[in-house]
């Protein structure tokens, strides 16, 4: 592809036999997903890009994707904390039921709800 695939290619080698879980240095890793981007940016399908560095297509494709929300701060976002809702206003809504094996029960009372999820625990 050019010089620079090659160096980045080069580094790739250096870092020790490539297979399913072989991890690349950070430095390394941060400097192939810059590469990888640059060249999506220009148009370059991932598997020229995985030719041209030594590292798996599926890689190249989850790094290029995936990096920019992992590499972003986490913040803490506000949040409203609400009262429950009296039993009294729950009387006359239809509420569902559903199991952790996928089972769905619909149009109960509250009082049926209850039954139904102290059953199912």
């Amino acid at each position: 592809m050019d010089r620079e695939a090659a160096r980045i290619r080069g580094r790739v080698r250096a870092a020790g036999p490539r297979g399913r879980g072989a991890r690349l240095p950070d430095d390394v890793r941060r400097e192939l997903i810059a590469f990888a981007r640059s060249r999506r940016h220009d148009g370059i399908g991932v598997r020229r890009i995985a030719a041209a560095t030594g590292v798996s297509p599926e890689s190249i494709r989850r790094w290029t994707q995936r990096s920019a929300s992992r590499s972003a701060p986490r913040e803490l976002v506000p949040v409203e904390v609400r009262t429950e809702v009296p039993r009294s206003d729950l009387r006359g809504v239809a509420l569902s039921v559903s199991s952790p094996t996928g089972y769905r029960i619909d149009g109960l009372t509250f009082e049926q709800a209850i039954v139904a999820l102290g059953r199912l625990g």
